[in-house]
């Protein structure tokens, strides 16, 4: 699947994607682009907020790009304020940014980077929800998806200090889905392997081989989780909230 099979029409909406300049973060601002949306895009790097707003140079003024760490509140603040402004809504918040890292045994990693890891993984798309949802979706409605991973669906030698944070991350999808209703829907989307930069840069030929053994016997796309995002967040999903959508080749089925 590519980007141009996305079909889903968010023309006259607005949409904030964290994380928005590389890999998965990259395919779904890129999709919702394509659907018409207007983007706000966060990414932590000046240079690569500017690359992405010049690349999108053809979408009619419909992107604006923040450059920060959302786990600051003054870029989520920035990001809501600049998109109310410039577009006049805000109708769907991803929660795409998260921390991969430490690898280890979670009895051995770090107290620092068990912090730092929670804080971005699973506090920062808390605040950011609390935060689009007091200023504007609690009044005029909205979607929310959170991006979280197959690796939460149960414990995993290597991992353990990110899938934790996955795993709660459903969970908060589920409580605010159930406390939002029925103004905001709530979902994740639970991607497996994606072939992006960083799957290259730190899988082994090991882990590229476990992916092939499962069931689609390959690694997925990022326009692949942007599809279930933009699906999560159109109105064919208007009676879906709460909802861990898995992306994942069919890894949830197997025990490697």
């Amino acid at each position: 699947m590519d980007k141009e099979s996305v079909t889903f029409d968010f023309s006259g909406h607005a949409v904030i994607v964290t994380g928005a300049t590389q890999g998965i973060g990259l395919g779904i601002a890129e999709a919702f682009l394509a659907a018409g949306a207007a983007v706000c895009a966060i990414s932590r790097t000046e240079a690569d907020v500017a690359q992405f707003v010049k690349e999108q140079t053809d979408r009619g003024g419909r992107v604006i790009g923040i450059a920060g760490s959302v786990a600051e509140a003054a870029v989520r603040k920035d990001a809501i304020a600049q998109t109310l402004d410039r577009f006049g809504r805000l109708d769907v918040l991803v929660n795409n940014v998260g921390r991969g890292e430490p690898t280890g045994s979670i009895v051995e990693v770090a107290e620092d980077e068990v912090v730092s890891t929670t804080f971005l993984n699973q506090i920062v798309p808390l605040l950011f929800a609390r935060e689009v949802w007091s200023a504007v979706m609690a009044e005029a409605g909205g979607t929310i998806v959170n991006i979280s991973s197959f690796a939460g669906e149960r414990p995993r030698p290597h991992v353990g200090t990110y899938a934790v944070t996955k795993a709660a991350l459903n969970h908060l999808t589920r409580q605010l889905a159930l406390e939002f209703a029925p103004t905001v829907r709530v979902n994740a989307v639970s991607p497996g392997m994606t072939e992006t930069a960083q799957y290259w840069r730190t899988s082994t030929e090991a882990m590229r081989n476990v992916g092939l053994g499962r069931p689609l016997a390959r690694v997925g796309q990022p326009s692949e989780v942007a599809a279930a995002v933009l699906f999560l967040s159109s109105a064919a999903a208007g009676f879906t909230t709460g909802q861990i959508l898995a992306v994942d080749g069919g890894a949830s089925l197997t025990s490697n």
